[in-house]
């Protein structure tokens, strides 16, 4: 039995691997912070990257 490859879609808190990323201050809660055995750092790829680091928001991309 073939198993269905988890969607990104699925849950926005998930990435492709199906990994749970928790937003948290510098992402200090997060599995995919690049602290943990096994798992590579996945920050530059998450869409909750503002939420954990909001230093790094561009001037031109904050509303107005």
């Amino acid at each position: 039995m073939a198993l269905r490859k988890r969607q990104r879609d699925d849950d926005p808190r998930r990435d492709y691997d199906g990994l749970l990323l928790t937003p948290s201050p510098n992402g200090k809660d997060c599995k995919g912070n690049g602290s943990h055995k096994g798992i590579e750092i996945r920050c530059d790829e998450c869409n909750f990257f503002l939420e954990c680091f909001p230093e790094y928001e561009s001037p031109r991309n904050s509303p107005q």
